[in-house]
């Protein structure tokens, strides 16, 4: 704290000492008058200070700004002839590709597919549809989830091993059909 009150003083004292030089002008007042006269147009920048319009700041060259937005410039370098003749040669490299079907779904074949499961579903994780009769599952449920790496994996076991019906490795205590927490809405939203 003690440090950091010097570093403010002094931070506030650099802004209040009054305009400074730089960005091309000798003091901030010059550059705000020649900034002012920019925008009401009474006076051009200077040869060595040539202001951009984005901001007045200066550029290094009037030349690296691009001309194609003024039409005298353009039409001294293009005609209505060179423009059928770029038109026609992109024309020319034009390449039309057809769309291709789109593949179906590739089924699963080491177990079940939790996407299908989740897209055939229609309830809300926690909203009991199984009936489960085991009184003491909630004790050994986080158990049994702790021995899957994901909630995808818990999900794929219990499919497998015969849910959501029923549920004999007690991965889903509400009776909902989801494992360990998983939830299906994110393929849900992904099908819609």
């Amino acid at each position: 704290m003690r440090i950091a009150v010097p570093i403010l003083v002094l931070a506030l004292g650099a802004c209040a000492s009054g305009p400074q030089a730089g960005a091309g002008y000798s003091d901030y007042h010059s550059y705000l008058k020649a900034r002012e006269d920019q925008l009401t147009g009474t006076t051009q920048p200077s040869a060595g200070q040539p202001l951009s319009a984005a901001g007045g700041v200066p550029t290094s060259t009037p030349t690296d700004l691009s001309d194609e937005q003024n039409f005298e410039a353009v039409a001294s370098r293009e005609s209505i002839e060179s423009d059928r003749a770029r038109l026609e040669a992109q024309q020319s490299q034009y390449v039309a590709i057809a769309p291709q079907p789109l593949p179906g779904r590739m089924s699963v074949p080491t177990g079940p597919n939790i996407v299908s499961y989740a897209l055939d579903t229609t309830n809300k994780p926690g909203e009991q549809v199984y009936r489960r009769v085991n009184p003491l599952r909630n004790l050994s449920h986080e158990r049994a989830c702790a021995r899957f790496a994901s909630a995808d994996k818990a999900q794929e076991a219990f499919l497998a091993a015969g849910g959501p019906q029923r549920d004999s490795k007690n991965l889903d205590p509400d009776g909902d059909g989801f494992a360990c927490e998983w939830n299906p809405a994110p393929f849900r939203l992904v099908a819609n």
